[in-house]
């Protein structure tokens, strides 16, 4: 056992020494109360303490017991069996204390090591939470402009479950078919017409297999009942691990479109049976004069089949004159002039066909030349007609000139007719005399011995009559006078006849002697059949 008289040197003693106890006087010459117990304390922490005093007091003990002490024993009660009982006691009671405190650091080391954990999880679960509510936040604007995105587009889109129940509709979807989609989100769209159900089955295979399906045109009905064509375009909708989970359909509104399609194909059909039913031909060529486009009229004008002309160039199917005018027009074509003019083109069968050519230059964006649309006109038969035309104008000129030449004729052969006729008739006289003159000739020839100058006269005249043949004359000279009448009688008529069939005749509709006709136009046409 160490002692010491004063706090001081019990203080030096336990900074030297270890000690199992103290047995501590509170009233000391440098320390007084309870702050001896505290110094005492202080200095061994771990040392259990008895505090020996004669002071009895009740609050005195609380206090001592209080600032750290272990057992209190009053002078008067000291005793070595009570002070062998305090100290033992006052040890147990430390080293309970110690445990005590030894838990209790623990227990706050503990404590303090938790709620470090504590603190730190509550801070990373506040870092995810805050994380968390930033992703939530980041996906719910996310959702929501992905929403606002699905809503902005026009085609109405549905996302379907691998059930065929409604996840999700956009607005565009509620606005085309009139369905609200709050109402349809988990339900079954019952919209597909009844003709229409047999091309779902395959379809619906494919999707949950998560194939892709082509795009497809049908028709569905709207919520008033009124039916929409629509074009059908589908996507696998899949979860965050890939794994399908439905499908995303979209539907575009093609009604106006097919409408628009039926009318331009009206148009079409329209303009194209107008195209192969107009009587004038329509080409198309291209800037090496190839056809890329004809109608039927144009095939016919030139007799070939229409699998023959296409890619065919129109000026290797030319004359050379009509070749070279266009050569000459495709030069102003060219340079953006229109204009018609005449061609003359080598049928299929060899024979030539006429037209007039109508065309118009074909640019594209850029103004580059990509060949001419031309009007083409049949003019052949115009052509013949105006042959035609032209050798009735020559008739014509002919037989005003022949009746005129008529009517000039007519004159000087009525003069001849006229002095004809009186030869005739004098030749007639004269004969009468000349054969009263030779009936005289031979009344006086007995009497020409006679008289020789008579004699001579009769044979004078007898030689006169032998030499230009008398009696042939008289015999012959009639009938050359008859046949001449007959030949101008015969001018006269044919004359007569060309005069009145070269007349226009009235422009009003009168009676008509069709016999006097005939044989007037026989009369004038005899020489094309009297052979």
């Amino acid at each position: 056992m160490l002692w010491a008289d004063t706090l001081a040197k019990g203080l030096a003693i336990l900074g030297d020494r270890e000690v199992d106890i103290i047995l501590l006087d509170l009233i000391l010459p440098d320390s007084q109360d309870v702050q001896t117990l505290d110094q005492v304390r202080a200095a061994a922490m771990e040392v259990p303490i008895v505090v020996i005093t004669g002071i009895a007091d009740e609050d005195l003990y609380e206090s001592v017991l209080g600032h750290g002490a272990q057992e209190y024993l009053a002078k008067e009660d000291l005793k070595p069996q009570t002070l062998r009982r305090a100290m033992r006691f006052a040890m147990e009671r430390k080293k309970s204390e110690t445990r005590m405190l030894q838990d209790r650091s623990e227990l706050e080391r503990r404590v303090v090591n938790r709620t470090r954990e504590l603190q730190e999880t509550n801070q990373r679960l506040r870092a995810e939470i805050e994380e968390r509510r930033k992703i939530e936040e980041a996906l719910r604007q996310s959702d929501e402009q992905n929403r606002n995105l699905l809503d902005s587009l026009p085609l109405s889109l549905a996302v379907y479950d691998l059930r065929g129940r409604l996840v999700f509709l956009n607005a565009a979807f509620s606005k085309t078919f009139g369905w609200n989609r709050e109402e349809m989100i988990g339900r079954k769209l019952d919209f597909v017409p009844q003709e229409r159900l047999a091309e779902l089955p395959p379809r619906i295979e494919l999707m949950k297999q998560g194939l892709p399906v082509e795009p497809f045109e049908t028709v569905r009905y709207k919520q008033d009942g009124s039916r929409l064509e629509v074009r059908i375009s589908t996507a696998p909708y899949c979860d965050s691990t890939g794994e399908l989970v439905g499908n995303i359909v979209t539907f575009r509104d093609i009604t106006t479109l097919k409408q628009a399609e039926r009318r331009r194909a009206e148009t079409e059909g329209r303009y194209q049976m107008l195209v192969e039913t107009m009587s004038e031909g329509l080409v198309e060529v291209d800037p090496e004069f190839r056809l890329t486009f004809f109608n039927q009229s144009f095939a016919r004008m030139l007799g070939y089949p229409p699998e023959e002309l296409l890619n065919r160039r129109t000026i290797d199917m030319l004359t050379e004159p009509s070749r070279q005018a266009m050569e000459g027009q495709w030069e102003r074509r060219r340079q953006g002039h229109e204009g018609s003019y005449e061609v003359a083109w080598q049928r299929k069968d060899g024979s030539l066909a006429f037209s007039l050519v109508s065309g118009k230059p074909r640019f594209d964006d850029q103004g580059n030349f990509k060949g001419s649309i031309a009007l083409i006109t049949n003019i052949t038969e115009r052509k013949i007609l105006e042959g035609q035309l032209l050798q009735a104008q020559k008739l014509e000129a002919i037989g005003q000139l022949a009746a005129g030449i008529a009517h000039e004729i007519n004159t000087p052969t009525q003069y001849v007719s006229d002095n004809t006729r009186f030869l005739g008739e004098a030749f007639t006289d004269v004969t009468k005399a000349l054969l009263a003159y030779l009936q005289l000739a031979k009344a006086l020839d007995p009497q020409g011995a006679a008289n020789p100058t008579l004699a001579q006269t009769l044979q004078a005249a007898e030689a006169v009559y032998q030499e230009i043949d008398g009696d042939y004359l008289l015999a012959e000279v009639p009938k050359a006078i008859e046949q001449t009448m007959e030949g101008l009688n015969r001018i006269s008529t044919i004359v007569r006849s060309m005069k009145e069939f070269a007349h226009p005749g009235p422009e009003t509709k009168t009676a008509t002697d069709l016999n006097h006709a005939i044989e007037n136009t026989i009369t004038v046409a005899k020489n094309e059949w009297k052979y």
